[in-house]
């Protein structure tokens, strides 16, 4: 499927709390799937790319589907991350468009370092 939106958003106006960075971070699909959106060349992607990213994570050797994933991102993570003006989300078209924010990417990039979930 193609990405909904071609060009990078303008940075996030939003100026992020550490308490509100730490909490995004704290869940790990969440945090799985604020990666696969920093990684992300567009800003503007369906719910299945991250879905499909955050399967690979939980389980690199095994080609599950990524159906687990994409009810708890529809029902929790996405939700969530929208609340906290990170990115919009439509659930009736699954179309998540990310709002990039510096003080938060620079935590994202940590986390995913640590992790070793970078793939680059």
């Amino acid at each position: 499927m193609e990405a909904a939106v071609t060009e990078r958003n303008p940075v996030s106006p939003i100026t992020l709390s550490l308490e509100t960075i730490f909490e995004l971070l704290s869940e790990r699909r969440r945090r799985y799937t604020l990666y696969a959106l920093y990684e992300t060349e567009n800003d503007g992607i369906y719910l299945d790319e991250p879905a499909s990213h955050v399967a690979q994570l939980e389980a690199p050797d095994d080609q599950s589907s990524t159906e687990p994933v994409e009810p708890y991102l529809q029902e929790q993570c996405l939700p969530t991350l929208a609340d906290a003006n990170v990115i919009n989300y439509d659930p009736r078209t699954n179309a998540v468009h990310y709002w990039q924010n510096p003080s938060l990417e620079e935590w994202v990039e940590h986390a995913a370092f640590k992790e070793n979930k970078l793939d680059w």
